[in-house]
């Protein structure tokens, strides 16, 4: 089968430093070394929003904020993400989405333990 690939690079791991050290109790999933594989997308897209308003912001004082110009400005940005290269095109795309190849494992020493294993 196929998922989303997971983050990548220094970010990344800078992040699941952070994420690791977090209280599960107040932040579900958090306290250990790993994420939804989501979570860094949605990180990129976010913050994403915020430069994209930041950008608008600083070189259009005054002027209400469109769809049209918010998605003609974001073309003008570029950052590294936690999926790596965030930048997008004048369409308003980002890039194709990164997938892994993977199987699904059985581990018979501990019951009901499915997980997947990347094979490319």
């Amino acid at each position: 089968g196929i998922r989303y690939q997971t983050g990548q690079g220094q970010l990344y791991e800078q992040f699941l430093d952070e994420w690791e050290k977090e209280d599960p109790f107040q932040f579900p999933g958090a306290g250990k070394r790993e994420t939804s594989h989501y979570a860094p997308y949605a990180y990129d897209a976010v913050f994403l929003y915020l430069q994209s308003l930041a950008y608008i912001s600083a070189n259009f004082p005054g002027v209400a904020i469109s769809v049209d110009l918010f998605i003609s400005q974001q073309t003008f940005l570029s950052f590294q993400g936690l999926t790596g290269l965030v930048k997008m095109n004048e369409r308003g795309n980002e890039r194709l989405g990164i997938f892994d190849i993977v199987n699904l494992r059985y581990d018979s020493l501990k019951a009901d333990f499915l997980d997947f294993v990347k094979i490319g």
